[in-house]
């Protein structure tokens, strides 16, 4: 009867693995933060959001904003700054890596779990 989590997924409107990019709800939370953003204020701790999809069980979805911590930018700071091993490896791993040029504190995206509540 409880609640369970289906999903857990790293996103951001800059992405370094593909599969990661956001789909249509997520984009939606994204802009969200991104209008706090150019507002001055701060992102929204926790955002909830319910999905409904044909076919598919209702979904809801918790995202929290997350930021870039001076650690991060070793591999997601300016580019031209990554060891030479380190941007080897994004190029052979990640072609088309855009998640780097971060500077710390930067809104790097969302961490998003999506649930489905137990049928009544």
């Amino acid at each position: 009867g409880e609640p369970r989590a289906t999903a857990l997924k790293l996103t951001g409107a800059r992405v370094r693995n593909p599969a990661n990019a956001p789909d249509e709800a997520e984009l939606a939370a994204l802009a969200v933060i991104q209008s706090q953003l150019r507002n001055g204020l701060q992102p929204a701790g926790l955002m909830v959001q319910k999905v409904a999809k044909p076919d598919a069980p209702l979904e809801w979805r918790v995202y929290r904003s997350i930021s870039v911590i001076p650690k991060c930018t070793l591999c997601h700071g300016p580019k031209d700054l990554l060891q030479p091993e380190v941007r080897a490896a994004l190029a052979k791993l990640f072609p088309e890596d855009q998640a780097v040029d971060y500077a710390p504190f930067d809104w790097r995206g969302v961490i998003r779990v999506s649930y489905e509540l137990p049928e009544n």
